[in-house]
């Protein structure tokens, strides 16, 4: 999906989770019409739900090519080290 329609989609949680809080606080201090917000908060969370349902899978790379040390199976220690006694040692 596009980087519009991800933005899209964060904006719509945060503002459906900011209502639902919202409408809670008014329903702990017993506002009128406060269930009505929190009715409309959860709607808007469960579009938003929907939606995702929707939403391409995003395929983590290959980390063992990013990072090929990865594949090695050694430390960070180790490799560091390899590297300071290579450095010291010139050819």
């Amino acid at each position: 999906m596009s980087r519009k329609w991800h933005s899209l989609m964060q904006a719509l949680r945060q503002f459906s989770i900011a209502t639902l809080i919202f409408g809670a606080m008014l329903f702990l201090n017993r506002f009128p019409g406060a269930k009505w917000i929190i009715t409309i908060g959860g709607i808007l969370y469960a579009i938003h739900s929907f939606l995702l349902a929707f939403e391409k899978i995003q395929i983590d790379p290959d980390w063992e090519i990013v990072y090929p040390e990865l594949a090695l199976g050694s430390s960070m220690e180790e490799l560091k080290s390899e590297e300071v006694s290579a450095s010291n040692n010139p050819k």
